[in-house]
């Protein structure tokens, strides 16, 4: 159990919560720190945004080549 959770070792793992490849206690301690932590939980709202925006990008670019 990882119980020393500080910015650094959250902010390294916030791709891995966000695509749920975390295990169950590390996820946990992550979502504890961001819930602790502004400017991390900014972060991981950035990195949601982002991702959602490159998703929504890819799909409108296989919808406009008539793969989607």
């Amino acid at each position: 159990m990882e119980t020393d959770m500080n910015c650094d070792k959250v902010e390294a793992r916030l791709p891995f919560l966000h695509d749920g490849s975390l295990d169950p206690e590390t996820a946990r301690e992550v979502r504890r720190h961001l819930d602790d932590c502004g400017e991390c939980a900014r972060k991981y709202a950035r990195l949601v945004a982002v991702v959602g925006l490159a998703r929504s990008a890819l799909l409108d670019r296989k919808i406009m080549a008539g793969q989607g």
